[in-house]
């Protein structure tokens, strides 16, 4: 029946007009957004960009993006010098699988991670040892889709794995069991199906992650979790966009006995409307609410709320400080010239006031950045600062299944709350080498002991540890700093298949203890997808 009733639904948007642009998906991957950010921040129509991943059919042809990430000119020459030519394009230019007719596109690509590393620090080796496949395509000019699967064994270093068995999950990566004593074995797959039944308005049904800002990190929505069902409708008219977002997302609980693992179900609804001034300045507005299906003893019925499409509607229903986890934020983007973007986002979770019984702050955090395009007249030479600051129990409830939270890990920032971060990116690209070199600076407030000082969003906020001081930082200091250096190789833009060499030097330094990590990796791998081990 569900099948019948689905080709239905393919037939019926199959019938309608075609829309004037391609669908394709773009990957949330950071480095190829470099190229893309760059391209927009020098248009000179400024577009709704807030809401990643970005859809082709936003771009009206004012842009062709598929030319910015995967320009093939570099290689021709090189090419033209062999013999058996089909060969080595297949090899350094096309998709593996490639079939591209009028109305029909599809292409196929093997994934893989195949790296050797060591922790020079402890002299113990690491490896990871990914393969998976890439398909997407479009049918027509209105439905695309594209669909990923994965299979990996890794073997990381202690802080990673560390925090691996304490959530239960590979960060964003899902759950895992144990590979030959200390590795992790895990497997995911994402999908989405995009299709624009007719002009500026996109429906995207997927297993997936979603991303709103033009930070590194944001405060709002990451790609920092595991992938979750959402259903997103995107209507762009000019300068104003409006989206919903419907998701469903769980955690889990894992007691001494795996078998019994519990899992408990939330769902989400964003809405974010963005406009952009004098092609300029790209003003978002952002709520989600989170509303518990199920806890520990019970089910719960759905609120027909939660599917109000109109913004900030359902933050006056209830309020802020109420039993459903509401979320509300502010997302900017600023083009100074072509060269330059500043950018920033609030995030506001409950409001103190005087009535208020609580005692806790106001529940917020901010983020600021700039961003620079070939800076010092360098071509592809960028750079990127960013500081973000999120208060003590910032995304978290009185109920622990109500947090701003999916499969144990954050939505938003992967630091969860009760912290300062600074970051320094300086990326630069020379024909098909790349280098980056990242700084990143946190300090923040653990927990110690049983209490809670506000960085554990798992946690509830019923239960808070108070000390006549509620600022950032409460509890046992931790400094954390990364310096992160990696060289690369381009092999291949159509995969971003690429030969690579990254080292971390990660510090951790608290009022108890202390912790050295250096790490390397290289090998080969076709680079698509984020992966946030810097925390």
């Amino acid at each position: 029946m569900f099948t019948n009733k689905f080709f239905l639904v393919l037939i019926f948007f199959f019938s309608l007009k075609f829309s004037d642009a391609q669908n394709n998906l773009y990957s949330l991957n950071y480095n190829l957004s470099i190229d893309i950010n760059k391209t927009l921040n020098t248009n000179k129509k400024q577009l709704n960009t807030g809401l990643k991943p970005l859809i082709n059919s936003q771009f009206k042809h004012q842009i062709n993006i598929d030319s910015v990430l995967y320009s093939n000119y570099r290689y021709q020459k090189f090419i033209s010098k062999f013999k058996h030519k089909k060969v080595w394009e297949k090899l350094f230019v096309e998709n593996l699988l490639l079939v591209d007719t009028d109305d029909f596109h599809l292409s196929i690509d093997l994934l893989f991670n195949i790296a050797k590393g060591k922790n020079i620090v402890n002299d113990s080796s690491l490896s990871i040892n990914t393969r998976g496949i890439n398909i997407k395509g479009n049918i027509g000019s209105k439905l695309s889709f594209r669909t990923q699967f994965f299979e990996n064994q890794t073997f990381y270093p202690d802080y990673i794995r560390k925090k691996i068995y304490k959530s239960h999950v590979v960060p964003g990566q899902g759950r895992w069991r144990s590979f030959k004593g200390w590795g992790n074995d895990f497997a995911y797959a994402t999908g989405i199906l995009s299709m624009t039944p007719v002009n500026d308005f996109n429906i995207v049904l997927g297993h997936d992650k979603n991303f709103i800002g033009e930070g590194y990190r944001s405060l709002l929505l990451s790609d920092n979790s595991f992938s979750y069902p959402f259903i997103k409708f995107m209507y762009s008219k000019n300068n104003f966009q409006y989206s919903t977002i419907l998701s469903d997302y769980q955690m889990f609980v894992l007691p001494q006995d795996a078998k019994l693992m519990a899992f408990a179900r939330k769902y989400g609804s964003i809405n974010y409307l963005s406009y952009v001034f004098a092609n300029r300045l790209e003003v978002g507005f952002f709520e989600n609410v989170l509303w518990n299906s199920s806890d520990s003893i019970s089910n719960n019925n759905l609120d027909i709320n939660l599917f109000n499409p109109v913004i900030y509607y359902r933050t006056f229903q209830y309020s802020l400080n109420n039993d459903k986890n509401i979320i509300d934020g502010l997302n900017l983007k600023l083009k100074i010239t072509k060269g330059i973007q500043v950018y920033g986002q609030f995030v506001l979770d409950d409001i103190k006031t005087k009535s208020d019984t609580n005692i806790f702050d106001s529940k917020n955090g901010y983020q600021t950045g700039i961003k620079f395009f070939d800076l010092f007249n360098l071509k592809n030479l960028y750079f990127q600062a960013e500081y973000n600051s999120v208060r003590p129990y910032t995304y978290t409830h009185s109920s622990v299944y109500q947090s701003y939270t999916n499969f144990n890990e954050a939505l938003a920032h992967p630091l969860g709350a009760n912290f300062n971060e600074l970051i320094f990116i300086a990326n630069y690209n020379f024909k098909s080498f790349n280098i980056e070199l990242k700084y990143i600076n946190i300090n923040q407030g653990v927990d110690i002991a049983a209490q809670n000082y506000g960085s554990d969003i798992f946690k509830s906020y019923d239960n808070i540890t108070y000390d006549n001081s509620l600022s950032v930082g409460r509890g046992n200091k931790v400094n954390i700093t990364h310096r992160y250096l990696k060289f690369s190789y381009l092999i291949n833009p159509s995969s971003n298949m690429c030969l690579f060499f990254e080292f971390d030097n990660r510090f951790s330094k608290s009022e108890t203890s202390s912790q050295l990590t250096n790490f390397y990796f290289f090998g080969l791998r076709t680079n698509l997808t984020n992966s946030y081990f810097d925390f």
